[in-house]
């Protein structure tokens, strides 16, 4: 059973009201419960039964130093998935304890783990022995990071949580949000479709809107971007690589959030990439994963001599005339082994007192679906500098992504279910000449029938769709400490994110699914342009011999989407459907927005024992 820690107000056994803890005691009582249940009565009708194993209930109280009652100590039975939670009186109570030697685990967050032996014997309780829980000052003392820089961990009066680079999700992981899925509580992550690069849904502790999004805010290395969709991108977080990320931290709720304002009424998602260390001799690391991937299950549909045979017992004339004579397995005809390899080598360490690392990577993954398939291309490179004596610490980073996409037609999933499992996928006979030779459900005119579904393998190998999408991410860090006041800083922060997208649909004019129009040959292309600029000051001290924290700045983010707009072609290239001009007959619009903002935050804590968070912006 994991350690129930969100029980534990605001962490390392301290809340706003209480004592501050310097260690636990916990002391604890066995007692046996009664086995009468599994006795049999004189006189009573014998029935079969399995006499209980023999089990008591743990009891206990757990207390500070003072011997204040201490509450949501977790305590657990090892080996076991018993265990439970301290009360507001630092009571606890495990029942259905086996007898027997046991080790009970005591934990709470900013403490050291302890660990006491206990018998269950047969309705002879045991006392625990007196057990102290240290405080563990390297948990308390734990830099966290937050919006716009980082706390000590027992001052953070928000719901954080941080996953680094060791807790992350193994295997194969191809998407950054891929790395905590499962890991984080209350963040809920799930899969758009299963297609190469496909999006993600994350929702933090439930959705806030039926109708708007409930994405949460992406901050980069310090750079808030937009999860807006790009043309040609099936997941703009896809353009990252995963491998360049050394933690992703959460931030929950709104004590959390409120310093980026309203666009962070979703949560924020906090992504730190890796960075070369001072001192650190120049290493190289090369990594490559390969995997397969196969349909683990099909939709059970009948075969061609099943659907024939339920077409002739119970169909009319006109039905069993159009019955063929194959057995075509439509759901095993458009899909295969998907087949991924994600190869990256990184250098990294310090080039005198300038510490950096670069890398790069490539990814190549296929889709179950025919035809669909991902190739991207990614390249990242930081320094990390420290100077003026340690006073002024420089952070630039760059990123740089080319995504190569293939899509595949998602509708012949569907039509490859319901298919008739009697016609074949191709055919000789002249009448579906016109069509590439793949079977189609004609008239008895030859013309095809418009309401009918189309071959599965036609609507995939008779469309070309493919995109090409790049991104830049980059940012200049400054931070600053004034050497002629102690405590108080001043950090810059210029940045910027482009990404483009563009790509061709083209249907081919034998494609039953276009065939009236003769064929699709249209273009797509967008532009996305964020720059940002920020500034602010920050003062860490002590005022009336209590901690203070005091942030303010200023924030510059704008926002530019740029679509491009083209004519509607057939496959040919002559115009289907001329283009229609906005109304100052241009063939592009653009949309542009300016977030400019102030913001501050005051975080003060006294005596280790009270903290108050105020957040403005």
């Amino acid at each position: 059973m994991p350690p129930l820690h969100w029980l534990r107000p605001f962490g390392a056994g301290r809340t706003f009201l209480s004592t501050p803890v310097i260690g636990i005691l916990a002391v604890g009582s066995v007692a046996a419960a009664p086995l009468g249940s599994g006795l049999h009565r004189p006189g009573s009708q014998p029935v079969a039964s399995v006499a209980p194993v023999a089990s008591g209930v743990v009891n206990g109280r757990v207390v500070d130093a003072k011997s204040a009652p201490l509450p949501g100590v977790t305590v657990v039975v090892e080996g076991t998935t018993l265990g439970a939670t301290t009360n507001e009186d630092g009571v606890f109570s495990i029942p259905n304890v086996p007898a027997g030697q046991h080790t009970l685990v005591y934990s709470s967050v900013g403490f050291t783990t302890a660990r006491v032996s206990v018998t269950v014997l047969d309705g002879k309780p045991v006392q625990a022995p007196l057990t102290t829980l240290g405080e563990n000052a390297q948990a308390l003392s734990e830099a966290v990071v937050v919006g716009y820089g980082t706390q000590r961990r027992q001052d953070v009066t928000g719901s954080i949580t941080t996953i680094d680079s060791k807790q992350f999700v193994k295997g194969q992981v191809t998407n950054p949000e891929q790395l905590v899925q499962g890991k984080v509580a209350g963040v809920q992550i799930t899969t758009a479709g299963g297609a190469p690069g496909a999006g993600s849904q994350i929702i933090i502790r439930g959705g806030s809107s039926l109708s708007a999004s409930n994405s949460p805010l992406f901050v980069i290395d310090g750079v808030p971007v937009t999860n807006d969709g790009l043309a040609g991108a099936g997941n703009p977080l896809s353009l990252i690589n995963p491998n360049d990320i050394e933690s992703i931290t959460v931030l929950k709720d709104a004590s959390a959030t409120a310093i980026y304002g309203v666009r962070a009424s979703n949560g924020v998602i906090i992504v730190t990439t890796k960075k070369g260390l001072a001192g650190e001799a120049v290493r190289v690391n090369v990594s490559t994963q390969h995997s397969i991937a196969t349909v683990a299950k099909y939709v059970p549909v009948l075969t061609g001599d099943q659907f024939r045979d339920l077409v002739l017992n119970y169909g009319n004339y006109q039905q069993q005339a159009l019955l063929g004579t194959e057995n075509t397995d439509w759901q095993r005809a458009i899909y295969r082994p998907a087949y991924t390899t994600d190869n990256n080598a990184s250098v990294l360490g310090a080039l005198g007192k300038v510490p950096f690392r670069a890398s790069v990577g490539y990814l190549s993954q296929q889709g179950l679906l025919k035809r669909n398939d991902l190739n991207r291309y990614t390249g990242n490179l930081s320094l990390t500098p420290v100077l003026l004596d340690g006073n002024l610490r420089v952070e630039m980073n760059v990123k740089g992504s080319w995504i190569d996409n293939n899509f595949s037609d998602q509708s012949a999933v569907g039509t490859a279910v319901g298919f008739d499992p009697s016609q074949p996928i191709t055919s000789d006979d002249p009448r579906y000449a016109p069509f590439g030779g793949y079977y189609e459900f004609l008239q008895g005119n030859g013309q095809l029938v418009n309401l009918s579904a189309r071959n599965p393998l036609s609507l995939i190998n008779q469309r070309r769709d493919r995109s090409t999408v790049k991104r830049s991410l980059g940012n200049v860090r400054l931070d600053y400490k004034l050497p002629f006041v102690p405590g108080l800083s001043a950090n810059l922060n210029v940045g910027y994110d482009v990404q483009r997208g563009s790509g061709t649909v083209y249907v081919a004019p034998s494609s039953a699914s276009q065939y009236n129009r003769q064929g699709i040959n249209n273009e797509y292309r967008q532009e996305l342009n964020n720059y940002l600029l920020e500034a602010y000051a920050k003062y860490e001290g002590r005022v009336l011999g209590q901690r203070l924290e005091l942030l303010g700045g200023y924030s510059f983010q704008k926002f530019g989407n740029t679509n491009y707009i083209f004519d509607d072609r057939r496959a040919d290239g002559s115009v289907y459907t001329p283009l229609t001009p906005t109304y100052d007959n241009q063939t592009q619009y653009t949309n542009n927005l300016v977030l400019l903002s102030y913001y501050s935050r005051l975080n003060y804590n006294v005596a280790d024992k009270y903290l108050f968070t105020g957040t403005f912006r």
